[in-house]
This record gives C-alpha cells, sequence and structure tokens, in this order.
C-alpha cells in the first residue's frame, strides 16, 4: 500500500487531489502556505471544462459534487469584446455540444476553493511554506517548512503554481520564460441602464486588455510594469 502522500499547495489542482486520494482510502497531507482558509480572496470566474467536470465528479464525495454544481453560474452565450463605454465592438457566439456534458461550467474560484476544502479539516496544515524536501535512502521523502518542522512520506507532489517551490528543486533548468505579454482585468458594476443588453440591472463586468511589447527594451519593460 502507498504510504502517505504529501502534496505542497492548497490550490484547486492540489485540493481536487487531495480529495481524490481520500475517497480511494490512501493516506494524504497537503501543506499551505496560506495562515487560513480565507487568506486568499482575489479571483474571478474559473471555467471548468467537460474533463474537469468529470475530474471533479470522480475526485469528489457525490454531495459535494452537487454542491459545485449548484455553485455554478450560467453558461456563457457568448464573448463579448467592449471599448471604455461598454460599446459592442465584437461577438463571438459560443455553442453547446449536443451534450450537457459538454459544457464549460463557470464557477468562483473562491466558492470552489470552499467546496473542496470541505471535509479536509484533518488533510490541510495551513501556515506551512515549502522550502525543500530531501530523499532518504529507504525511498521516503522528507519536505522541510521554513518554520523549522518537517513532514515524511512515500510521495511528494508539487501543487504549488507556476513558481513552485518542488519544481524548482526537482528541475532546476525549467524556468519561466517572459512572454513580453500583460493581461489586465478587473471587475466593475454594470448600472441599470445597461440592464436591458446585458441581461439584468447588476450584474458583474470583467474587462480586460491585452498589452504587447514589441521589443524587449527597458523602456518597454519598465511601462509595462507600471501597468
Amino acid at each position: 500500500m502507498l504510504s502517505k502522500v504529501m502534496i505542497v499547495g492548497a490550490g484547486t489542482g492540489g485540493l481536487c487531489l487531495a480529495q481524490g486520494l481520500k475517497q480511494s482510502g490512501i493516506d494524504v497531507a497537503v501543506f499551505e502556505r496560506d495562515r487560513t482558509p480565507t487568506d486568499r480572496l482575489q479571483g474571478y470566474r474559473l471555467h471548468i471544462s467537460s474533463n474537469g467536470a468529470r475530474a471533479l465528479e470522480q475526485c469528489l464525495p457525490a454531495t459535494l459534487f452537487k454542491e459545485f454544481l449548484g455553485s455554478a453560474a450560467k453558461s456563457n452565450q457568448a464573448v463579448n469584446f467592449l471599448d471604455s463605454n461598454l460599446k459592442r465592438l465584437l461577438t463571438f457566439a459560443m455553442v453547446d455540444g449536443p451534450h450537457a456534458e459538454s459544457r464549460e461550467i463557470p464557477v468562483s474560484r473562491i466558492t470552489l476553493r470552499k467546496i473542496l476544502l470541505r471535509g479536509l479539516e484533518n488533510v490541510v496544515n495551513f501556515e506551512k511554506r515549502f522550502q525543500r524536501y530531501e530523499q532518504r535512502p529507504d525511498g521516503s521523502v522528507v519536505a522541510h517548512f521554513e518554520d523549522g518542522s518537517t513532514a515524511q512520506g512515500g510521495l511528494l507532489i508539487g501543487a504549488d503554481g507556476a513558481s513552485s517551490t518542488v519544481r524548482a528543486q526537482l528541475l532546476p533548468q525549467a524556468k519561466r520564460i517572459e512572454t513580453g505579454i500583460v493581461a489586465i482585468s478587473g471587475k466593475a458594476p454594470l448600472v441599470s441602464r445597461h440592464g436591458s443588453e446585458y441581461g439584468s440591472s447588476r450584474c458583474g463586468f470583467a474587462p480586460a486588455c491585452i498589452i504587447e511589447s514589441v521589443s524587449r527594451t527597458k523602456r518597454a519593460d519598465s511601462r509595462s510594469s507600471r501597468l
């Protein structure tokens, strides 16, 4: 039987995996750098693909998966590009497949994390900032944390995001590459005079701006960082 699985990072991927392992009777522990479950409340919606929805259904208890579906927003019918005056510039229609399971499911990032944390109270360890790992001669792995504590298990999984500390040690040659593109997004309420056009008198609107650097000069980089 597989000994304890250690997961670094209590984001969407790490928590989904922890739920699945727990459902399969595998001993698992998650280590998260945040102090509490409510430290990280930023972020807008995620769009869960059909493959992602199937993975959640297989990993989550039926009650939690039902709660996930109940928290989802209505699937998008189109993607609109608007100018600063909310004038529609371009629209791409989004057509669902013939089966309901083929649709993307929009869900709040914060709500999804709350659902994924349910039942993992004794699994997730908060305020544990991963520092490094070491492999023992017996095949086990020891994870070291900044507070001086350690944890030992049979498998260590890095689910700590794009700047993964686990990956940096395991694959130091794998570097993030600057693409020269910056995406800026935000949320703003729509006032009632736009209600008839966008479906409700007050709803969330997430404008996005893509800025592409033509050159990698110092001037271009500094301009991007100010934005």
